[in-house]
Formats: structure tokens, C-alpha cells, sequence
């Protein structure tokens, strides 16, 4: 009954990990500066609710289970092996050092004790993975295409469609007023299209699982071509541009191994389902493609970077870079942003020891990302890649609580294929040949 609860929480964390609202709020640390609620409030959202529970439930079972305790622990000492899981908690101890200087405490205690959280839900996904299977990427594909049906719905009527108690935000007031960028369900855009960009990516190793195995191939095409199609519908071009960068591993791997007529079906498919994203895309921006693909990206650099330059060592604690702005600019109206790039947030408020320990832990993970690992690794190895990736251009992945669930969701995932063999999931077996 425990397992069961896990996985539907497992699951659950898959489909609403994109709704950033309604949220119950705590504390709000402080007040005067137009910002969003992510950066100067404690906030949990259904995400963070959901983690909690499984937390909860896996502390539960653990302790009444003794065979699931001793190979949760397995699990756990086996990702604590070099290049694993040592550097994110190496992480953790670091932000923790931080309540030492940073000017908002409460702040930062909350954001080290969220993070600790994914940390431990990324041991208890791999475990779960490891004992049975990848079936929990169902919940985050159909999660994915009900999102992008709202998402397509929303950009035929050009505008929202009255979803308001479920999380569906207004137009946001400095877009444009002649096409409609889809949010699903979530509060922005480029959070909807970093969520459809994992589903689409578990919608690839559904869809290869499918064809191994001979079987229904058509569902998980259907549900991936809908993520792709709401994915295209947000406008968000870092989203699209981090899929397409996490996904070209796997067209370089499909290109060696399909051959002849397969070849030719599948540069044909390709050519086709580009020319369709390219205009539902022109579609979507009624016409108006400068605007939206290729005007300036904003990424509130000036304020963050005088925070950067006040602590560039040890920053000023996790949580706190909006605070500092506030400390820096005062009360005002005009709208407040945090540094859009993971990368410099991390700087921000863990200083360039906490930037090199955060980049590391995640790149000298994807230095492994190779075809001998099998198929489900390289898979979602791929989508980690695309993570990376859109932590160039946006912050949710980090700075947004929901979506942190997601990535660290995600990560746990991709540790867990670490235990299914070559054989049974070579990217060479089972491909069509000519």
C-alpha cells in the first residue's frame, strides 16, 4: 500500500509540477518592490505539497519495511559514488554556511530546507525507477498533453480561456497585444514550454519503449506531437531552443543507426514535422514573427550583477538576491526581476564557490551521457542536457519552487535508469532497418 501511495505522489509530482498557482503563503520577507512572490515570499505550492508527501510516505515505509530500507540505502550509497550526488550535497552544505552572512535568514532557511527536500525526493524517484521501471513518465506525458491542449486551445482564441481557478493567469501586461504566448495552466509562458520540453523528451522514450517491445506506438507519438505542438504554442525560444540543442545527440545517434529506406522515411517525417511547427509558430504569432523570434531578450542583468559585485565570493545567501535589491533600490514601482540565468543567480547568492560547486555537479554528471548506458539513460541524460541548457536564458529551473521540483523530479528519473542494463535497452536494438 506504501509503494502504491509512492508512486501515484511520484506521478502527481509529474503532472501539476507546472502549476505555480493558487499557493498557500507564509511570510513575506519584505515589501515595496514590484517583484513576484517567488522571490520575497515563503510559498508552497501543490509541487512542494506533493513532495512533501511522498517524503512522508517513503520515511514511513522505510521505517516499517525493512527490504525497502535496505535497498533505499543501496540506492542512496550507489549515488553517492564519484560524479553522482556528492557535489549537490556538497551544495547543500554550502547554502546552509550562508545563514552566517545572509541579511535575511528566514529566506534562506527555507530555500536550503526546499532544496534538501528535491534532494532527497531525487533518492527516492531513482529508487523507485530502479524497482519499477519507467512508467511514471506516463503521468508526466499526459500531464504534458493536457497542458498543451489548453496551450493550443489558447492560441486559437488568441487570448485565455477563463481558467483563472486552476492557475490560468492574465495576459501579462508588457506583452504583445496582437498574438497570445500560451501558459497552460502555469504563471508564464517559459515555464509551460521548460515543462513540455521534458514531457517531449519522455515522450521519446515512450515511444522507442513501444517500438522494442512491439507495442501500441500510437499513443505516445499522439501525446508527444500535442507537447510538441504546446511547446511551439508558448513562444518561449529558450524552451524550443534547448530542445532542439538536447535533442540533437539523439537525431546524431537515429542518423547511425537507421539506414536505407528507413532513413529516408525518417528525413522525410522530419522535414515534415518541421515545415508543421514552423507554421502553427508563424500562425501563433498572427504573422508578426520579428516581434517574438527576434527582438532583444531581457535578462535583468543590472540589478543582480550590483549584488554579484557586493559578495562575489560567498554571495549573500540562497534566497536573498531579490532582498539585496530591495536593500539596493529601495521602495519602488517599477517592476523587479532576478537575473535570468540560473548560472549567475547561483553566483548571486552563493558566491563563485556555490556557482563552481552547482555547475559542476551537473556537468560532470553529463560528461557520462554516452550510448553504452543504454537507451533510457541517454534518453533522459538528453533532457538533463536540455535543462542545462535553458538555465542559460531562464531561471525557473532553479529559482522557481515548482519547477525545481521538476528538475530535481527529472534528475531522479535519469539516476534511476543507472540500473537497467545495455542489453535490454541498447539504442541499436530493435531499430528498423531497411
Amino acid at each position: 500500500m506504501l509503494e502504491l501511495f509512492q508512486l501515484l505522489l511520484l506521478g502527481a509530482l509529474g503532472m501539476v509540477s507546472v502549476i505555480s498557482s493558487p499557493r498557500a503563503s507564509f511570510y513575506n520577507a519584505f515589501e515595496g518592490l514590484n517583484v513576484p512572490l517567488d522571490f520575497q515570499a515563503i510559498t508552497l505550492s501543490y509541487a512542494d505539497l506533493f513532495m512533501l508527501l511522498l517524503v512522508v510516505v517513503s520515511g514511513l515505509r522505510a521505517f516499517a519495511e525493512d527490504d525497502y530500507r535496505l535497498r533505499l540505502g543501496e540506492t542512496i550509497k550507489a549515488l553517492f559514488a564519484p560524479r553522482r550526488a556528492a557535489l549537490f550535497v556538497a551544495f547543500l552544505a554550502l547554502m546552509l554556511l550562508g545563514v552566517l552572512w545572509a541579511k535575511q535568514p528566514s529566506l534562506l532557511l527555507f530555500t536550503t530546507l526546499h532544496y534538501a527536500v528535491c534532494l532527497l525526493l531525487v533518492f527516492i524517484a531513482a529508487d523507485l525507477v530502479r524497482a519499477r521501471g519507467f512508467g511514471v513518465l506516463w503521468a508526466l506525458l499526459i500531464g504534458g498533453a493536457l497542458q498543451a491542449v489548453i496551450a493550443i486551445l489558447q492560441v486559437l482564441n488568441n487570448d485565455t480561456l477563463g481558467l483563472s481557478a486552476f492557475g490560468e493567469t492574465q495576459r501579462l501586461y508588457y506583452e504583445p497585444t496582437d498574438f497570445f504566448r500560451a501558459s497552460g495552466l502555469s504563471m508564464h509562458p517559459n515555464y509551460l514550454g521548460g515543462y513540455l520540453m521534458l514531457a517531449c523528451f519522455a515522450a521519446v522514450w515512450l515511444v522507442f519503449q513501444a517500438w522494442q517491445r512491439k507495442g501500441m506506438r500510437w499513443l505516445p507519438l499522439t501525446l508527444g506531437a500535442l507537447c510538441v505542438a504546446g511547446l511551439i504554442g508558448t513562444l518561449s525560444r529558450s524552451a524550443l531552443l534547448s530542445t532542439a540543442v538536447g535533442s540533437l545527440p539523439l537525431a546524431l545517434i537515429a542518423w547511425r543507426v537507421l539506414h536505407g529506406k528507413a532513413r529516408r522515411v525518417a528525413l522525410a517525417l522530419a522535414a515534415v514535422s518541421a515545415l508543421a511547427a514552423v507554421a502553427f509558430a508563424v500562425f501563433a504569432v498572427r504573422g508578426d514573427v520579428m516581434t517574438r523570434f527576434f527582438s532583444g531578450r531581457e535578462f535583468f542583468f543590472a540589478d543582480s550583477w550590483n549584488v554579484i559585485q557586493s559578495a562575489p565570493i560567498l554571495g549573500v545567501g540562497a534566497g536573498n538576491l531579490m532582498h539585496e535589491v530591495w536593500l539596493n533600490v529601495g521602495i519602488t514601482l517599477e517592476p523587479k526581476l532576478p537575473v535570468h540565468n540560473v548560472y549567475l543567480y547561483v553566483w548571486a547568492e552563493t558566491g563563485l564557490i556555490g556557482l563552481l560547486i552547482f555547475a559542476a555537479a551537473w556537468l560532470i554528471n553529463l560528461i557520462q551521457l554516452q550510448t553504452v548506458r543504454g537507451a533510457a539513460y541517454f534518453i533522459m541524460g538528453c533532457g538533463v542536457l536540455a535543462l542545462v541548457v535553458v538555465s542559460l536564458f531562464d531561471n525557473y529551473t532553479w529559482a522557481v519552487h515548482p519547477h525545481r521540483v521538476l528538475t530535481f523530479w527529472w534528475l531522479g528519473i535519469w539516476w534511476g535508469t543507472t540500473w537497467q542494463t545495455t542489453a535490454e535497452n541498447s539504442l541499436s536494438h530493435g531499430a528498423p532497418s531497411a
